[in-house]
């Protein structure tokens, strides 16, 4: 084995293989669920507005993304074998869709036309005095579940 190798299988080793995969399937549903209302619309299943017509298992199936994202953090708190990796393992997610969402959070509003205002340029959603307060809310409340879920297997296994 190469020294990135043999570091790699004792990082995979001290972290554990769930906690890692539940990190990936709560970037997947943070990712799609801040996403643009078309994409929203095909994961929820919508040809057109969601939530009209014939479309009645759509608030369940957003009801059931809203739990599995505040529940998946406590899970992989609960999993991370020290409150270091369940800190980081929960606000991962987190961190991963911000910036992979950074093309479209950090672009200015440049438009053509008459009624676009060209030229101009706002700052980036997350920098406004209105949104940061509650992304960093947003970011401790990521921190505090995988920290709550770490206690709480302690507590429940008596450690």
């Amino acid at each position: 084995m190469t020294t990135n190798q043999l570091s790699l299988a004792r990082a995979r080793a001290n972290i554990g293989l769930i906690p890692l995969v539940l990190v990936a399937v709560q970037t997947i549903l943070l990712y799609l669920t801040t996403s643009s209302p078309p994409t929203l619309n095909a994961v929820y299943g919508c040809s057109s507005l969601c939530g009209s017509g014939g479309q009645r298992f759509v608030p369940l199936i957003a009801a059931l993304f809203g739990i599995a994202m505040f529940a998946l953090p406590t899970i992989i708190g609960a999993f991370s074998r020290t409150w270091r990796s369940a800190l980081v393992l929960a606000v991962a997610p987190w961190w991963i869709v911000v910036i992979a969402h950074a093309g479209t959070l950090l672009t200015p509003y440049i438009g053509l036309g008459g009624n676009a205002q060209g030229g101009r340029f706002d700052a980036p959603f997350w920098l406004s005095a209105t949104q940061l307060p509650l992304l960093l809310a947003s970011l401790a409340l990521f921190a505090a579940l995988g920290i709550f879920g770490w206690l709480a297997r302690h507590v429940l296994a008596g450690e």
